[in-house]
């Protein structure tokens, strides 16, 4: 069992298991928290406190290695990457297992239909438009000081 861990520590928590199975389960740990209410109220839905369930939903997204099994998981290992929505992660037992994970999904991370064109057109524009109001600027201090 590990939990995991990013540089800046922004992104949300999991905590990652290691199952008999041979699963690597990334359990959130807004389930784990022991002030859920068994009624939400209104306090409860302003601290994103999730009802209380006597049985733990487990989804099938949650698992992080997906098909892949690792046999007598021993103990799992997390590391920071570069980016903060990211986590490494490394389970060992009689297999080597290496993942990155996502707890807050990627938010640091452009995506790949990206409009490129477009923030670059607006850039130019903008420095354009710099330049222009800055030269408009000058003729008219130089017109008033004339005057």
């Amino acid at each position: 069992m590990e939990a995991t861990l990013t540089e800046k520590g922004i992104t949300s928590r999991h905590l990652l298991v290691g199952l008999p199975s041979g699963a690597i389960l990334s359990l959130p740990k807004m389930f784990l928290d022991p002030r859920r209410p068994e009624v939400p109220s209104e306090h409860s839905r302003e601290e994103n406190l999730i009802p209380y369930a006597p049985e733990m939903p487990i989804r099938s997204e949650w698992f992080v290695n997906y098909n892949q099994s690792v046999s007598r998981v021993r103990g799992i290992y997390t590391a920071p990457s570069g980016l903060e929505s990211t986590c490494l992660v490394v389970a060992y037992g009689l297999d080597i297992y290496q993942t990155r994970v996502y707890p807050s999904k990627q938010f640091d991370v452009l995506k790949d239909d990206y409009d490129y064109v477009l923030i670059s057109s607006v850039l130019f524009g903008l420095v354009f438009a710099t330049m222009i109001t800055k030269r408009l600027a000058q003729v008219k201090l130089l017109n008033r000081a004339w005057r």
